[in-house]
C-alpha cells in the first residue's frame, strides 16, 4: 500500500507491505475473505488517520501492528487471523 499522510499540512508518503498469517483450521473461504477489497479499504481508512511520529520507534511499530490486527479481525471475523506482519515500512 502507498498512501499520503496528512502530517499537519506537510504531506508525507507511507509505503507499507503486510503479510497476514491465518489461524490453523481457517477455511478456504476465510482465507479468500482476508484478501478482499473490503480488507484493503479498512486498512487504508485506518492508515490515513496516522499522525506524524506515531510509528517512530519499536513501540510505535508494535502499536501499529496491533491496531492493524484489530481492524482486520473486525472485517474477517474472530478466530481467522493468527498474526499481521509488517514486512516493509517506508516513510518519506
Amino acid at each position: 500500500m502507498a498512501l499520503t499522510l496528512p502530517n499537519g499540512g506537510r504531506p508525507r508518503q507511507m509505503r507499507i507491505k503486510l503479510s497476514v498469517e491465518l489461524a490453523r483450521g481457517a477455511s478456504e473461504q476465510q482465507a479468500t475473505d482476508a484478501l478482499t477489497p473490503r480488507v484493503y479499504d479498512a486498512l487504508l481508512t485506518y492508515l490515513r488517520t496516522i499522525q506524524d511520529g506515531e510509528v517512530d520507534g519499536g513501540l510505535g511499530l508494535d502499536r501499529l501492528r496491533a491496531d492493524l490486527y484489530r481492524r482486520l479481525e473486525l472485517v474477517v471475523g474472530p478466530g481467522v487471523l493468527r498474526d499481521v506482519l509488517i514486512t516493509s515500512l517506508v516513510m518519506a
